[in-house]
């Protein structure tokens, strides 16, 4: 069993195997024409040619690319203003495509290699890096957030790091508030701190008891971020790489 190198001694590393998709703007969906036929769909078999020798499997990539390009041209066509995906399940090349709507080319012509924020993908991030702070026994799911993050979330002591990652643990989701949404659907262009994102949901009562109910929110994954950083000295963005 080979052993890990802990959080704070790890070398970042590329790993992303995600399958990813991106509408062009939230925005545009709502202002913009629905159901109009996707641009023809730019699909790439990558390096199909040097996998193998084998005609089967190219003749399999090929045969992804092409559904994978049929489903891209589906989801625009039921609407989505642009879906960029790759698929890289670590056995051959990856495979991916784009498509988008004609009313949003004049705005940005999407293509599989284009760069855009994860968004959501952080998530799953964040939360894995907080299990391995758990099983490096830097931090414990029973701690509670008042531990961590002192005075800055009203019932913190009553509120552990379980609970956050269930989402158990009552706190209002910030994307509910007005000034929240506005940030999330890009009306509003101001850069937000984590600090000030848990500072504008906590302003809110708590949904109820902490470990009573279950309600989801965006509020949980911005204060582990904090308990990352408080607990690594390091920015969530270093270690998400």
């Amino acid at each position: 069993m080979t052993e890990r190198a802990p959080i704070s001694r790890r070398r970042p590393r590329a790993a992303l195997t995600l399958t990813l998709a991106t509408c062009l703007t939230a925005a545009a969906a709502v202002g913009g024409a629905s159901g109009a036929s996707a641009v023809p769909v730019r699909t790439e078999a990558a390096r199909a040619d040097t996998w193998s020798a084998d005609a089967g499997h190219v003749g399999a990539v090929a045969g992804r690319a092409d559904q994978l390009a049929t489903l891209v041209r589906q989801t625009v066509d039921a609407g989505v203003p642009g879906v960029a995906v790759r698929i890289d399940d670590g056995h051959g090349p990856a495979v991916e495509s784009a498509g988008q709507a004609p009313w949003t080319v004049a705005d940005h012509k999407l293509a599989v290699d284009d760069e855009f924020r994860m968004g959501s993908n952080t998530k799953t991030l964040v939360a894995t890096l907080t299990l391995q702070l758990v099983a490096e026994h830097q931090v414990n799911l029973t701690d509670s957030v008042e531990s961590w993050l002192p005075g800055l979330v009203p019932g913190g002591g009553a509120i552990t790091l379980r609970m956050l990652l269930n989402h158990t643990s009552g706190l209002y989701d910030y994307t509910d508030d007005p000034a929240g949404l506005a940030s999330v659907t890009g009306q509003d262009q101001r850069q937000w701190t984590p600090e000030e994102l848990l500072a504008l949901a906590t302003r809110h009562q708590a949904l109820f008891t902490p470990g009573k109910k279950w309600s989801y929110s965006n509020t949980n994954y911005i204060a582990l971020g904090m308990v990352l950083e408080k607990a690594t000295g390091r920015s969530v963005a270093d270690l998400i790489d």
